[in-house]
């Protein structure tokens, strides 16, 4: 009863122990799961922080280039204070030339109209259009006649929208006294888009009875216009609070791409794709034709925000949570490995104990009835003197037996190969086991070849041979007749035993040389056994340099083969085999 309950509780305990494993492995990844939330969560916040920075700048920029451009765009209204001032209307107005040249003085601060190459005057009364630079193509002459004048019959309608401008009089270049002329701000038009796309700035001056007299303006693209803008609104203005920038340049923080119409391209500050954040924002007012894009440099992230943009840690989480796998699976393996190698001693020392009993008993049985005085007569006597002597053979083989595997086990089993001659040692060891195979009803017989001689140790040899010879009863059927035999193959000579058994599937063949294994046809079969006599043999037969191997026996059953060095030399004396109670090495 108690082996029976210690058989039921140990898989218990591996089942629970198993789902101990599981469950932690379940709680790691528990963990990473929620590793894994946290540092996406943080991302995200680092995200978002950038992307408020990104927008701070873009609304920055695009509220400092407007401004700019309109305070650079207010040098196109002071022209007219010399040329329009008092004049009759009679008057010619000034030409388009003197307009680029007063241009190009008094845009001394911001350099906005160094790339224009085109600069016009249109009357609007007499409708002649003068031009400065290269002449316009008939397409572009009546888009800039149609643009300017509806503009100008517009601001006829609605003569509020043009504001009273005080302006200083310029004599030579000498500003002498201010006087008051009401000139329309600056007007954009623009066809195209991108870097192809034209821009057309003008403004419209009124007559001193606030009808639309001459408008005065340039052509170019906005890029032409706005770049040198866009620069100096970079280079002069932090577009990003003090506390994150901490005095690095813009161009080290950020890039600013400016589009137009249709998304096109007109500026970019700084070559790249590359963004940790971007953001996009309109120019305010009469500039809302634009938009700038800021984009964050990668390598600003650090700057921006403390640690930067972290990395997302799913790689080392997935390599952990495998790792923790991995462990896990080891365990649980490790666990059933322990438990596989518990149950297999149970069954070795279950196994042993019974091989080790059956001898004993037959001793102490037959000891008995010779103390006892019961044997009346000498055959009696003599044939229960065989029996014991049998049994403790028996029994020393099979202590032989565990004292070989333990000492392989150890890595301490040494043998002392000398020459013999072959067929007289197998000979006398079918004889002296002889007894246990008609015991059950079996027989011997030996095929050796007379001439074969090899390097054995002949306590080793013995263990072997008998070992296949007790394998062979064991799982024979009931009056097969065994075979021994012996004989020379090139440099070797190969011991073997044949039985009428069912043989061994070529799939286990070399699986049933392991400790413990036993087929599954024998552990449904109540068959004795430790489990280690095939063990046993593989280890000795190494230690000769030699080898085993399982075949199928030419009458049917199975062929288990040793094979041993033969011997150099021929042997002139025969040793008689070692007693079995003497084979210890």
């Amino acid at each position: 009863m108690p082996d029976i309950f210690s058989r039921i509780r140990r898989p218990r305990a591996v089942t629970a122990t198993g789902a101990l494993l599981a469950v932690a492995l379940l709680l790691a990844c528990a963990v990473a799961y929620q590793a894994h939330r946290a540092a996406g969560a943080h991302r995200e916040a680092t995200r978002r922080l950038l992307n408020d920075h990104a927008a701070y700048a873009a609304a920055e920029f695009a509220r400092r280039a407007a401004a700019t451009l309109e305070a650079g765009f207010v040098t196109l209204q002071h022209f007219p204070t010399n040329a329009l001032e008092e004049r009759p209307a009679s008057t010619p107005l000034p030409t388009a030339a003197a307009f680029r040249d007063a241009i190009g003085w008094q845009d001394y601060w911001c350099q906005c109209f160094d790339a224009v190459q085109r600069y016009f005057a249109l009357d609007l009364r007499g409708g002649g259009l003068d031009v400065a630079g290269p002449a316009l193509d008939a397409g572009t002459a009546a888009w800039v006649r149609r643009e300017v004048t509806a503009h100008a019959a517009w601001l006829a309608r609605n003569p509020a929208a043009a504001q009273v401008n005080t302006f200083d009089r310029v004599e030579g270049r000498q500003h002498t006294n201010s006087y008051q002329l009401r000139v329309q701000q600056v007007t954009v038009r623009v066809r195209g888009s991108g870097r192809a796309a034209e821009a057309l700035l003008f403004t419209v001056v009124f007559d001193d009875q606030d009808r639309p007299r001459a408008a005065y303006g340039l052509m170019a693209p906005p890029a032409a216009i706005a770049a040198p803008i866009f620069r100096r609104v970079i280079d002069r203005n932090a577009l990003l609070p003090a506390s994150v920038h901490r005095g690095a340049p813009n161009d080290s923080l950020l890039r600013v791409v400016v589009t137009g119409p249709g998304e096109g391209e007109i500026y970019r500050s700084a070559s790249g794709s590359a963004a940790a954040a971007r953001a996009t924002e309109p120019l305010p007012g009469a500039f809302g034709w634009l938009s700038a894009r800021v984009e964050l440099r990668p390598e600003a992230a650090a700057r921006l925000v403390e640690g930067g943009v972290p990395a997302s840690p799913l790689p080392l989480l997935l390599g952990l949570l495998a790792a923790t796998a991995a462990v896990v699976a080891v365990a649980f393996l490790q666990l059933r490995r322990q438990h596989e190698l518990a149950r297999l001693r149970a069954d070795f020392v279950s196994g042993v104990s019974h091989e080790l009993r059956t001898p004993l008993t037959q001793i102490r049985m037959f000891s008995e009835l010779l103390l006892g005085g019961r044997l009346r007569t000498d055959d009696e006597r003599d044939r229960s003197l065989r029996l014991i002597d049998r049994e403790a053979r028996r029994l020393a083989y099979l202590v032989e037996n565990v004292l070989d595997f333990s000492r392989a086990e150890r890595g301490t089993l040494d043998v002392t190969p000398e020459p013999v001659r072959v067929a007289p040692a197998v000979e006398e060891i079918v004889e002296g086991f002889a007894p246990v195979a008609r015991a059950r009803g079996m027989r011997i017989r030996t095929q050796v070849d007379g001439d074969a001689a090899a390097r054995l140790d002949r306590g080793a040899f013995r263990q072997v041979l008998l070992n296949y010879l007790e394998n062979a009863v064991k799982y024979g059927p009931a009056g097969q007749t065994l075979i021994a035999g012996a004989a020379r193959h090139g440099g070797a000579v190969r011991v073997w035993v044949d039985d009428e058994g069912p043989g061994v599937p070529s799939a286990q063949r070399e699986r049933i040389w392991a400790p413990y294994y036993r087929l599954n046809r024998e552990t449904d079969r109540v068959v004795g056994g430790s489990g280690i006599g095939l063990s046993v043999v593989r280890g000795l037969v190494a230690r000769h340099g030699g080898r085993t191997w399982i075949e199928d026996a030419p009458g049917g059953g199975a062929r288990f083969i040793a094979e041993f060095p033969a011997a150099r030399v021929p042997v002139d004396e025969e040793k008689p085999m070692p007693e079995m109670a003497e084979a210890g090495r």
